[in-house]
């Protein structure tokens, strides 16, 4: 299992407890958010009276560096953390930044390994070939 997010810009690890900690931004409403680390688990953790309407895209970014994590070249509606597992294969984590859609991908150099969400198939025709992320 996956042990550890980073930013992929400035690689500080985002992980507390089991919560990925990140900023996220619509307009002018920014706020912390809290994501479950285990892929495909879509509980998150928002502060009181922070509203969330299904559909809505946000913009997620590096508590630490404040780095954008959008991956516009594969698809404008994800974003990207890097993992940090126990056998150093680089991988990253791809899910989407429109709230209610539970999409996750777990990706290598080469190709999407694993796939998680109801809405992961919405991606499949979307995806560009994996040796375009940079890593």
């Amino acid at each position: 299992m996956i042990s550890k997010q980073a930013c992929p810009k400035c690689r500080c690890v985002l992980n507390l407890d089991e919560m990925i900690v990140l900023i996220m931004q619509r307009g002018s409403a920014r706020t912390l958010i809290g994501l479950h680390s285990d892929p495909g688990n879509y509980n998150y953790t928002v502060p009181p009276g922070t509203n969330i309407t299904e559909g809505d895209a946000w913009d997620f970014y590096c508590p630490m560096c404040k780095g954008a994590l959008q991956a516009s070249e594969c698809n404008d509606r994800l974003c990207r953390l890097e993992l940090i597992n126990q056998n150093g294969e680089p991988q990253q984590a791809l899910f989407s930044r429109v709230a209610g859609e539970k999409a996750t991908f777990i990706v290598t150099s080469n190709k999407v390994q694993q796939k998680f969400g109801p809405h992961a198939t919405r991606f499949d025709p979307h995806l560009i070939h994996m040796k375009y992320i940079r890593y």
